[in-house]
């Protein structure tokens, strides 16, 4: 709903703009900011023993260079790796494309699309053993020392 503010010469046409171009920029601000591309990592505890894996999950609406880097931690240990070889390793399919992201100021090569790439925490040689106590699992995802994404959980005893 849009309020039409009248002032003293009759033309409601500025009081208007005075509301609506202020929503409207409030509008497309909020607007960019949800449709921010989600490229996430996710750390995925599996039923039973003690069975984790670190999820990459990419976006159609962003591309993710192919020369960043994922690190991914458990209980104070880490494997570091380059998103391309995470990608890779996991077998699944992938869209790799030409591109510019600016949120990064990134013009190149990378991966785009809805997909989802998991590497088992012992794929990545992370052996955790399962002693029965709660576990620290983190995947950040870097391009060049920016961090553009950080997923942590905990699982329980």
């Amino acid at each position: 709903m849009v309020w039409q503010v009248f002032d003293d010469d009759g033309d409601d046409m500025q009081g208007m703009k005075t509301l609506v171009v202020p929503a409207v920029t409030l509008a497309v601000i909020l607007l960019l900011f949800a449709a921010r591309p989600s490229m996430t990592g996710m750390a995925v505890y599996g039923n039973g023993g003690y069975d984790a894996e670190a999820r990459l999950m990419t976006d159609e609406s962003a591309i993710l260079p192919e020369n960043s880097t994922v690190v991914v931690s458990a209980d104070g240990a880490s494997v570091k790796m380059s998103a391309r070889s995470f990608i890779e390793r996991s077998g699944a399919g992938f869209e790799y494309v030409e591109g510019y992201s600016p949120e990064l100021n990134y013009t190149g090569f990378g991966y785009t699309g809805n997909h989802s790439y998991s590497l088992s925490l012992k794929d990545l040689g992370l052996n955790v053993t399962d002693d029965g106590k709660g576990h620290k699992i983190s995947i950040k995802i870097f391009y060049g020392d920016l961090l553009i994404s950080e997923n942590e959980m905990e699982t329980g005893p």
